[in-house]
């Protein structure tokens, strides 16, 4: 891609391999900003050069950087085995108020796993959530299974990519900007055309008080 050198009230469309979406839980995906050409080089957002952009790279040269930093950052809040992954993000709250967390479950194509109850022909997911004293669980929300014939069995399936919610009260002490950490684990099932397999899941993350 080439940029005008005169370019004081230019502007060009930018486009990155690899960038964060905030609106969704550690989702990557291909994305185009808006951008001012100043001296012939795009002037990247704050946050790309916070993850190592640099204005006298190529375009090659960055988007391998942001690969890379964006791989990094996600390794940090990704747990599980191959074919099906575990993501927890930091979750905050209002002081006071109830937090919520959510993890989401990623499947490769062709797999499948299994839901929290307990059955006949296929081994249950066991989750656990381990919160600091003071924060006490409400609820746990899966989503809504889909029932798979297996033989005689009837099985509570999960694919592709779905969440689980947590809610929890916390701290009636709970001041902004206080910090603590939670842990959660999960063993599990999972499974495609071929057999199963066992799996194991444990993630780290901060929960903040605002």
């Amino acid at each position: 891609m080439s940029f005008p050198k005169d370019a004081a009230a230019q502007k060009a469309i930018l486009r990155i391999g690899a960038q964060e979406d905030t609106k969704s839980i550690a989702k990557i995906i291909p994305c185009e900003v808006e951008v001012e050409i100043i001296d012939g080089k795009p002037e990247a957002p704050k946050h790309w050069k916070d993850l190592g952009w640099k204005n006298e790279n190529s375009m090659e040269e960055n988007d391998k950087i942001m690969k890379a930093a964006q791989a990094a950052k996600m390794a940090k809040y990704t747990s599980g085995v191959e074919e099906c992954k575990y993501i927890v993000r930091d979750a905050s709250f209002k002081a006071g108020g109830d937090v919520y967390i959510t993890i989401q479950v990623k499947l490769k194509n062709g797999y499948h796993t299994y839901g929290p109850k307990e059955g006949t022909g296929y081994i249950h997911t066991n989750l656990k959530v381990d919160l600091p004293d003071g924060f006490k669980i409400k609820k746990i929300h899966w989503p809504k299974a889909k029932m798979k014939k297996d033989g005689d069995y009837t099985l509570p399936t999960y694919d592709k990519t779905f969440y689980v919610q947590i809610i929890a009260s916390t701290p009636k002490t709970a001041k902004t900007g206080d910090v603590f950490k939670a842990s959660t684990n999960a063993s599990f099932q999972y499974c495609n055309e071929f057999g199963c397999q066992l799996g194991n899941a444990n993630n780290n993350f901060k929960i903040t008080a605002f």
